[in-house]
């Protein structure tokens, strides 16, 4: 594993020991050198992002049922009303509990609930299992409510079908299945935007990911798209 300067992070002064087997990548965004060297990019405007897919590490070790959060996306205002997919391929490897859940950081269309808040609608939130590939038929392999993945599964995959919240691991009954459930498939969320969404001042949709116990020794994908047709301007 390397962190952005392309060192082993154990030789960088005061780094702990880690692992070296992982091609994983650490990277810092700079400024331009100057006499005084590279700094840290504190301006707002300063930002990371990946282009189709992003694979995230998890060297995780808790012991309380926090977790932590990822930030996604940046969703403008102009997406209210819209759907958005968002993907996860390969998620739940952790020796204790995981969920999975999407975070909206817009205190409007949160409503009650303090920002960010558990993405939540009345209509539903439709998350489908969708195996090995990305390009599978949603038909079929819808979680809830009454899915058939979910029929075998306990405790129940999506709990609540309004909520974008899915538990991963460990899962009993899963008719043959192991129990990081989603161990080597893709997960798709379908995000219908509330109408009255505002944008959140710019600040980034997440996903929390819980850890109640054990470790996270998780390397899972990212992918996010808008699932409705492109505005057209002729």
């Amino acid at each position: 594993m390397l962190d952005y300067q392309g060192l082993r992070p154990a030789d960088d002064p005061g780094a702990s020991q880690c692992t070296r087997a992982h091609k994983g990548y650490a990277v810092q965004l700079a400024t331009l050198p100057s006499s005084s060297g590279a700094a840290l990019c504190t301006d707002p405007g300063c930002q990371v992002a990946a282009l189709d897919e992003l694979a995230v590490y998890t060297p995780i070790i808790t012991a309380g049922a926090s977790g932590f959060s990822i930030p996604l996306f940046n969703l403008p205002a102009d997406y209210a009303g819209q759907t958005i997919n968002f993907y996860i391929f390969d998620v739940g490897d952790v020796t204790g509990t995981n969920s999975i859940s999407i975070q909206n950081p817009d205190a409007t269309s949160c409503g009650a609930s303090p920002a960010p808040c558990l993405f939540t609608t009345s209509t539903g939130v439709k998350v489908y299992d969708l195996g090995a590939s990305r390009s599978t038929s949603l038909t079929g392999n819808l979680l809830a409510p009454n899915g058939t993945a979910d029929a075998c599964a306990s405790p129940a995959l999506q709990p609540d079908g309004t909520q974008a919240l899915v538990n991963t691991t460990p899962i009993a009954g899963t008719c043959g299945r192991p129990s990081n459930f989603f161990n080597g498939r893709w997960l798709l969320f379908q995000l219908q935007i509330p109408s009255n969404y505002t944008g959140a001042g710019g600040l980034y949709w997440q996903m929390h990911y819980s850890l109640s116990s054990g470790t996270a020794s998780d390397t899972f994908t990212l992918a996010v798209n808008y699932a409705n047709s492109p505005v057209h301007l002729l």
